[in-house]
């Protein structure tokens, strides 16, 4: 063999020998890019779980207050004006006009709640049995109300002072049985030995200019009863 042939088969043997392979080229095309509006999700793989990217606003979270529906406030019923007149009289039972015929007038008065104090006074003065047994007498009775408007401390002075509290029971009683008209106009001489003058106007009917008759011509088994707006004052 030539020894230039064989020269060359040797070189190309070393150069085969001596260079290493190329690594292979990966053939895949570049993706083309997602649309912007276009949902991305997120990769995973078999040991991972899912990952997410967080929002990059930084808009301020508002926390509305929680709102109640509230019932619609209604109007107040109006207000009734307080019982007055002979309306203060109970319809049935005790204190009824029915019921007060055949009872003693203390015993009547007590069925009437708006004459507590009135009925209380007597029971204080220990005047009750003087009442009931008294024949064909006239009460001038004031209701509640009425005693509400003395001072407190002068009516806490006359219930504990008995002889005075005799005279100012006796000064709203008279003798006889009066009507209405007996009250048109008249001047009476009460147990207590006062006086005390009646008009009637129109209907109404006051005692000592300062008192009004609010319901009259109440019937018990020995008194008539005239329910009055303010006490009596005996004078002096």
């Amino acid at each position: 063999m030539d020894h230039r042939v064989l020269l060359t088969c040797v070189c190309v043997a070393v150069t085969l020998t001596s260079s290493p392979p190329e690594p292979p080229t990966s053939a895949e095309p570049n993706p083309s890019p997602k649309p912007p509006y276009e949902e991305t999700t997120p990769e995973t793989t078999p040991d991972s779980t899912p990952t997410t990217t967080p929002p990059t606003s930084h808009t301020p979270t508002t926390h509305w207050p929680t709102w109640t529906r509230k019932p619609r406030p209604y109007p107040a019923p109006p207000r009734t004006s307080p019982r007055s007149g002979c309306d203060l009289l109970p319809s049935s039972g005790a204190g009824s006009r029915t019921t007060m015929a055949g009872q003693p007038v203390v015993t009547a008065l007590s069925g009437i709640p708006e004459l507590s104090s009135f009925v209380a006074a007597i029971k204080q003065a220990d005047l009750t049995a003087t009442f009931d047994s008294s024949r064909d007498i006239t009460v001038f009775a004031p209701v509640n109300d009425a005693f509400d408007k003395v001072p407190t401390n002068r009516l806490d002075k006359l219930l504990d002072d008995r002889e005075a509290l005799v005279g100012f029971l006796g000064y709203h009683v008279v003798q006889g049985r009066k009507s209405p008209a007996d009250l048109a106009d008249a001047t009476l001489t009460t147990m207590q030995t006062g006086t005390i003058t009646t008009e009637a106007t129109r209907g109404e009917i006051t005692v000592n200019d300062d008192a009004e008759v609010l319901c009259p011509n109440i019937q018990t088994a020995n008194a008539t009863v005239y329910l009055l707006d303010a006490v009596l004052r005996p004078p002096g």
